[in-house]
């Protein structure tokens, strides 16, 4: 495989692992391996990853990925980081959210436990944030009102309690709200502004299976609760 451009196996029907030489690849802006019934990866991610300074996009979702996530803060060139649905432990890792670029970050459905960091409010680029089907015990930090630039948030079935924090209204982009069987209390915030953030026919907003005290403004907003 040469240095430039991008790598895409997905699917190919074989079963392999990453090499720490992969480090090497220098001006390797994609690496897609997205796995499923047709072939995945197993082991976990060579430390090495983080050398790709032209990364843009690191795709490994449906595979057999063990391990923790690498640190990827050298990367700085991430714009799309999806690892959904493997087998990775650990925590969040809070320099995930150092990367300035980074529009995309997806590690819902793997055994990462412990909670999410404050440092979240860094990721002013995020467009959609998936940290569903995790092992978290967590509360939603208010440093999520920072994130203005998102549109999709999942945190669907990933432990959290408490409550959910009043800065979401912030969220002036947002069209896509799953909060979904966790275990959040007291009353639901406001969850619209004079921006119309999740008032809108394509809207999707889902607080059910929680235990929320008040559930007006939820209903107010067209979310199932």
């Amino acid at each position: 495989v040469g240095q430039e451009g991008g790598i895409n196996f997905s699917n190919n029907g074989l079963w392999w692992s990453l090499v720490t030489e992969l480090g090497k690849l220098s001006k390797l802006t994609d690496l897609q391996v997205e796995g499923g019934d047709n072939g995945s990866l197993f082991g976990t991610i060579p430390t090495e990853i983080q050398n790709l300074a032209a990364l843009t996009r690191l795709a490994l979702s449906e595979n057999f990925l063990t391990g923790t996530v690498p640190d990827l803060t050298r990367a700085t060139a991430l714009t799309e980081i999806n690892l959904e649905s493997n087998d990775f432990i650990g925590t969040i890792s809070a320099g995930l959210f150092a990367l300035t670029g980074l529009q995309s970050l997806a590690i819902g459905s793997n055994y990462i436990t412990g909670t999410i960091p404050t440092e979240i409010g860094r990721a002013v680029s995020l467009t959609s944030l998936g940290l569903n089907y995790l092992n978290l015990t967590s509360t939603i930090p208010t440093e999520i009102g920072l994130m203005t630039s998102l549109e999709q948030l999942n945190l669907g079935s990933s432990g959290l309690s408490w409550v959910i924090p009043t800065q979401i209204v912030n969220l002036v982009s947002l069209s896509t709200l799953i909060l979904a069987d966790n275990d959040l209390t007291g009353d639901v915030p406001e969850l619209s502004s004079s921006s119309g953030a999740l008032v809108s026919s394509t809207a999707t907003c889902d607080l059910s299976e929680n235990q929320f005290d008040n559930t007006d403004n939820a209903r107010a907003a067209g979310c199932t609760t």
